[in-house]
């Protein structure tokens, strides 16, 4: 063999040990609750709120634009098998409430003749169990609430509460009797609200609430079309201020 055609032999082989290592890396995972194979686009939500009762609901749109109402819609979980959604023509979507299973997967299958397969969507759903429980809320002088003192709203509040688990995201809300004055969420156990941050009046009452909530998904569909969102409501705690 010249050594020219040794060259050319030898390149072969690289080229094509390349071509096989290449085939054999991983790929990229799809999204599996991807719907870009069907000749529709589903909005799934499934929403709980101090109970273990999720509502599911499902509203379908045709490539066309019109919402798809001849199609057949089942949750299936391992509490109660497969149920079928009812559709409600007045939302133009389909409805139905469903226990939350305990490994929190819920699937939602959707057939239609526009879909010569079904579509599945697997998404996750957990209850929140516990309520946040409000352990600190005082001024900076010391005053606190907790100890049926008014608060000076001219100093630094702090608010402090209990965990509801991993994944929360908690909402404060602080309202009169007319219209909501404060509003902020973290992921935080802990809140401090600067002084003088918003206007109140001596001898009013006022009202502090603390909810929690576990989200997963996108509740405005423009990334995702499903979400996922577990509420659970905290008390409310009244108070004044001086």
């Amino acid at each position: 063999m010249t050594r020219n055609c040794f060259i050319k032999l030898a390149v072969f082989i690289v080229f094509a040990l390349f071509l096989s290592c290449s085939n054999d890396e991983p790929k990229e995972e799809k999204d599996k609750n991807s719907s870009t194979n069907f000749a529709f686009s589903p909005r799934i939500s499934i929403v709980s709120q101090n109970t273990n009762i999720a509502d599911v609901n499902v509203e379908i749109e045709g490539f066309d634009g019109n919402l798809v109402s001849g199609a057949v819609v089942l949750v299936s979980n391992n509490i109660n098998g497969v149920n079928k959604c009812t559709y409600d023509p007045t939302t133009g979507s389909y409805n139905g409430k469903y226990p939350i299973p305990t490994d929190g997967l819920i699937k939602i299958i959707i057939n239609s003749v526009l879909s010569p397969t079904p579509a599945t969507y697997t998404i996750f759903h957990q209850q929140i169990i516990n309520k946040p429980i409000i352990n600190v809320f005082e001024d900076s002088t010391g005053a606190s609430v907790l100890l049926g003192m008014a608060l000076d709203f001219l100093n630094e509040i702090q608010i402090g509460w209990t965990s509801c688990g991993e994944g929360i995201v908690y909402h404060i809300s602080i309202k009169s009797s007319l219209q909501t004055l404060y509003e902020a969420s973290t992921d935080s156990l802990t809140h401090f609200i600067p002084g003088g941050t918003f206007l109140i009046s001596p001898g009013q009452i006022y009202y502090l609430q603390i909810n929690a909530q576990r989200i997963i998904g996108d509740p405005f569909f423009q990334k995702i079309n499903y979400y996922s969102a577990a509420i659970r409501t905290g008390d409310v705690i009244s108070f004044n201020v001086r």
